[in-house]
């Protein structure tokens, strides 16, 4: 009995342990896991907003880190630069950007779903807060189609390819390139969301996935 109550014990303990590792990588942007792999030789892609498809920023040797704002004390200065009744938490990102905490980042990939996240991501980009020391840094902020998964790539793809020719970047336009085509053989293979599927009804190669996993069904085919 004292063998199982110890036991369980551990385990709780474990569990607490776990749980209070996680919270403090929370405290940085630039915490311990992102300066792990950027010692690799990976490249942080930073976003802010849930609209942007994780997935397709996690390929290759890039990796996402969502941006967030802990121990903001002040946001004296990101006010000057933004209305003082905008978002609280975009405001504090910027300041937190002023203050150098992203300078880590490699790209900025924002989302056209909120005006205080874009307003801040494009004080970033005027006042070249991060990117400076990188010689490929770019930002690239979307109008994010959020109904389907086929048009979300096809946006986040073209802008990419775009990007790429305008900064001479041939290693990312060719990227755009190859995320289309990626999402055309998912197509081919059968494996589509269900307002897809619906169009092929009556074809029995045909797969119905959530959103979520056909786009991991595409990064597969990346790989």
């Amino acid at each position: 009995m004292r063998s199982k109550k110890a036991q369980r014990k551990k385990g709780g303990n474990e569990r607490t342990e776990h749980l209070i590792y996680f919270e403090s990588l929370l405290e940085d942007a630039n915490n311990e896991l992102v300066r792990k792999a950027e010692a690799e030789g990976d490249l942080a892609i930073g976003y802010t907003c849930f609209h942007a498809p994780e997935v397709l920023l996690n390929l290759g040797n890039c990796f996402s880190v969502r941006l967030r704002a802990p121990h903001t004390n002040s946001m004296e200065l990101a006010t000057y630069y933004m209305a003082n009744n905008s978002c609280e938490f975009s405001r504090a990102l910027l300041e937190r950007a002023l203050e150098g905490n992203y300078s880590f980042l490699h790209a900025m990939a924002g989302v056209d779903v909120c005006e205080a996240n874009n307003r801040a991501i494009e004080n970033m980009e005027i006042m070249h807060m991060q990117g400076e020391d990188k010689e490929k840094f770019f930002y690239c902020n979307l109008d994010m189609p959020s109904s389907n998964p086929v048009a979300t790539i096809f946006a986040w793809s073209g802008a990419l390819r775009k990007r790429g020719e305008i900064d001479g970047s041939e290693e990312l336009a060719a990227f755009g390139e190859r995320l289309e085509k990626a999402t055309v053989d998912t197509l081919e293979s059968g494996v589509m969301t269900g307002d897809l599927a619906l169009l092929c009804k009556g074809q029995s190669d045909v797969k119905s996935v959530s959103y979520t996993d056909f786009l991991n069904a595409v990064a597969e085919k990346l790989r």
